[in-house]
């Protein structure tokens, strides 16, 4: 059976056939562009921007690599990989596309071998500091540079990768490499000494990052000396900032992150712990600037690779020192001195020395005194008396192979007194305290690089606290002239912890790198106590750890990172496993968006007790687990986070959690009775932070909305309260505007305040906000061959009286009257500085 049209239907069929075909040939052309090449004898790399620009294609390569090619070509393409083709073809020269760019690179003959190993190493121009822990991205691929600045990628190819490298304070940098193991990449810093340098058009990381992993912040220490304050503290007036950092209420030798009990967050140097002397942190602290080259705050939610503690971390990497020429600096202000030198003993070796000290009384009476809710009536003097001393040395040597050798120390110590007299009618009340302590510590670190890119790391690192605290408080009639001993403690507390750490970082993709070590750790604890020359304690405790840890780090394409990872401790004295999972996600929604997941155990032996008394005063003395009468801490974490960043600005939200069990608290009852007590607390939050630079001027800011809470046995009410540095809001904003040579910048923070305990079995207290307002104005500079830098800063611009967190002692006068000592507390304060450097 046929089918026929009919002569009516076949007329009506022409012109559709024609309009489908006059369709097919238009989507053709839409589809199938055609790139027209007419030229003679032309520079291959005129030719490439001119089709850049008429066709709008993406071209790399090398112009003066490619200039030298004359092409002569009449002809036209339907596809660019024939374009490609053809500009290359009668030339030494090969190319690839890397998403929507042509990559025009010189001819690379292909091996039988399928794997090639990139490698090399990070500098900052100028000063030839080594740039730890830079972010890399190599292919699309994200990786980090060591603590020695080196990187290792392996390829299946021989081809050339793309690298795009960012370092806070330097310009970042996007080019090509060819497979190679000797690699000397240097980063352009945002200040160089070189008035006649002139750098535009150009994106920098110059003050924070945050998201590279789950509760991550990586800070540049270039801004800190422009930050208000004291300059020889400069580091931590740049922590305090951060979101999730508690400004209205850090210790002197510790740093409340993410609502952490004192003593569960470690502050590390080079890798040895730095246990905190008394400092002040707003005046002077154990970290000097200018040894400082980088800084980690890992706030919660990190890996495996960590050190066993509960809270956060600080990791504060120590400069390598300049191999190519001598350099110094001096800084100077109105309450201390503060020197560096450094001195290349080889193209391969230097060597850092830096000596602080003060020379200037750091208080006045009336910083100290604070008065409490009920006024007192009668005047108290007092007389404070503060020195402070430390010096750092580093030895640096470096492998043409990548390999690293460094000697990192530190010795420090200060003295921290008072007295207190207040007379009244018919007697007169006397306070005495006086606080010593000594820190001492250094590691020996040596990195391996092997020559299939496995790196293996060990390092042996010393650190001791010696602190010695003494009180006396006595009433003497002014009648009889007879005195009555009130108070007279003396507490003494010594800390050695002495490691042994091996680690290895193997990559056997570009998608999949594995991280595993072990750790053997051993502490020291001595206690001593005693009351009117009664020892009520006298401990020496000792434990030996050995840890392992083993995490994966696997990327499945370019937008989804998985690090699996686990930590088991072996307690010696016990004889016990601690096993501690964690996971960690991250997903490049896009490429301005990231969104981080990590969550995990942490355990802690080595803890802080708290001490009250029955005024109320709390002291804290390092003691270890025993698994007895003092448990190891244990702790839950659990953060996400969802980053946003676009060139000039970005933004971040965080959201977390902490459960700790084991925390411990000797409460002393009058007649120097004492019973101890195991409790646990929980926080949780979230951080708001936004951050905006613009021309060389940048603004940040950032919000805390959180809870700490505890439950104690001892409570009267068996359910959760207020911590005592539990703090429900913070604001803080900052802004560093460069008006060259002039450098202005401000910080305020306000906190909603404190609950101060009455008792340690009432749960009412009172609370007062903290305010504070700190301005800076730096001038720069060139006298000579020195680089000058003079200013002024003042802290507490409106003396706003703050109460800060476990801070004061509380000294009772009468039933119903209590004076507060504040030895931490910071009035209205001005710093002239000079600093000089070459």
């Amino acid at each position: 059976m046929g089918f026929m049209l009919s002569k009516k239907n076949r007329s009506f069929l022409k012109p559709v056939l024609f309009l489908l075909v006059l369709i097919i040939g238009i989507c053709s052309g839409i589809t199938a562009q055609k790139y027209q090449v007419d030229c003679h004898k032309q520079p291959l790399n005129k030719v490439l921007v001119e089709l850049r620009n008429r066709y709008q294609l993406q071209f790399s390569f090398d112009d003066a690599g490619v200039a030298n090619h004359l092409l002569t070509l009449q002809s036209s393409f339907s596809t660019e990989e024939a374009l490609a083709d053809a500009l290359v073809k009668d030339f030494p020269l090969a190319w690839e596309r890397m998403g929507d760019v042509i990559v025009l690179f010189p001819f690379h003959k292909e091996t039988k071998s399928t794997n090639s190993i990139i490698s090399g190493r990070i500098m900052e121009l100028g000063s030839n500091e080594a740039l730890p822990y830079t972010h890399l991205s190599v292919n699309g691929h994200n990786t980090t540079t060591d603590i020695n600045g080196h990187f290792v990628y392996k390829t299946n190819s021989d081809a050339f990768v793309h690298l795009k490298a960012s370092h806070l304070g330097c310009f970042i940098l996007d080019t090509l490499l060819a497979p190679s193991k000797d690699h000397i990449i240097h980063l352009r810093p945002k200040s160089l000494a070189l008035p006649e340098l002139i750098v535009s058009n150009n994106r920098i990381h110059n003050t924070i990052q945050m998201g590279s992993e789950p509760g991550t912040i990586l800070l540049n220490s270039h801004i800190a000396k422009y930050m208000p304050g004291n300059g020889d503290n400069s580091i931590f007036n740049l922590l305090r900032l951060q979101p999730g950092i508690l400004a209205a209420g850090e210790q002197p030798n510790d740093l409340i992150i993410w609502g952490s009990n004192e003593g569960t967050s470690r502050v590390k140097l080079d890798g040895f712990t730095i246990w905190g002397l008394r400092n002040f942190n707003d005046n002077i602290s154990v970290i000097n600037p200018f040894i400082t080259k980088n800084i980690e705050v890992l706030k919660g939610g990190y890996d495996a690779s960590n050190t066993d503690v509960t809270g956060g971390i600080v990791d504060i990497t120590a400069k390598t020192g300049n191999n190519s020429k001598v350099g110094a600096d001096l800084f100077l202000n109105n309450h201390t001195i503060n020197s560096m030198f450094q001195i290349p003993l080889s193209h391969k070796s230097t060597f850092i020395l830096a000596y602080r000290q003060t020379f200037y009384e750091l208080f006045e009476p009336d910083d100290l005194l604070r008065r409490s809710a009920d006024s007192y009536e009668y005047k108290i003097h007092v007389e404070p008396k503060y020195d402070f001393r430390d010096f750092n040395a580093k030895y640096t040597l470096t492998g043409n192979n990548g390999d690293l050798f460094f000697i990192s120390l530190l010795a420090g110590g200060d003295q921290f007194s008072y007295n207190a007299k207040q007379e009244r009618p018919y007697n007169t009340i006397h306070q005495n305290v006086v606080e010593k302590n000594r820190q001492g510590g250094g590691t020996a670190h040596y990195g391996k690089l092997w020559k299939d890119g496995q790196r293996t790391d060990f390092k042996l690192s010393y650190s001791m606290l010696k602190s010695d605290f003494k009180e006396k408080r006595s009433l003497q009639n002014n009648r009889f002239n007879r005195l009555f001993s009130r108070v007279d403690d003396q507490y003494i507390n010594h800390v050695n912890e002495l490691s042994f750490e091996l680690s290895n970082r193997v990559s056997f993709h570009p998608n999949h790198r594995l991280e595993f070590g072990v750790e053997a750790m051993r502490n020291e604890v001595f206690l001593y106590r005693d009351s009117f020359d009664v020892v009520l304690s006298r401990q020496n405790l000792q434990h030996f750890i050995v840890t392992g840890f083993i995490q994966d780090e696997i990327s499945i394409g370019q937008k989804f990172t998985m690090k699996p990872g686990i930590r088991i401790n072996r307690h010696m004295p016990n004889k016990a496993f601690y096993y501690s999972p964690r996971l960690s996600l991250g997903i490049d929604v896009s490429h301005l968006l990231k969104f981080n997941l990590a969550g995990g155990l942490y355990r802690q032996f080595l803890v802080k007790s708290s001490v009250m008394d029955e005024n109320g005063n709390y002291r804290y003395w390092w003691t270890i687990s025993d698994s007895k009468y003092i448990p190891a801490l244990k702790s839950e974490h659990l953060t996400t986070g969802l980053i946003l960043d676009n060139n000039a600005f970005s933004a971040s939200i965080e959201g977390y959690y902490k459960s700790t069990a084991g925390l411990t608290r000797f409460i002393v009852y009058r007649l120097n009775q004492e019973k101890i007590f195991v409790g646990q607390s929980r926080s949780y939050g979230v951080n708001f932070f936004a951050k905006k630079n613009f021309s060389r001027h940048s603004v940040w800011a950032s919000y805390s909305l959180s809870l700490t809470e505890e439950l104690f046995p001892y409570f009267p009410e068996q359910t959760y309260r207020r911590s005592p540095h539990d703090q429900r809001h913070e604001i803080k904003s900052t802004g560093m505007f460069d008006f060259d040579p002039f450098n202005f910048s401000y910080s305020i923070v306000h906190g909603s305040g404190f609950p101060l305990y009455q008792s340690y079995l009432r749960d009412n207290y009172i609370e007062k906000d903290y305010n504070r307002i700190d301005v800076s104005l730096v001038y720069k500079k060139q006298l000579g061959m020195f680089n000058s830098e003079t200013g002024i800063s003042v802290v507490n611009l409106f003396n706003s009286e703050n109460i800060k967190y476990s801070s004061f002692e509380r000294i009772p006068l009468a039933q119903q009257n209590t004076a507060y000592i504040d030895a931490e507390s910071v009035p209205f304060t001005v710093y002239l500085f000079l600093k000089l450097g070459f």
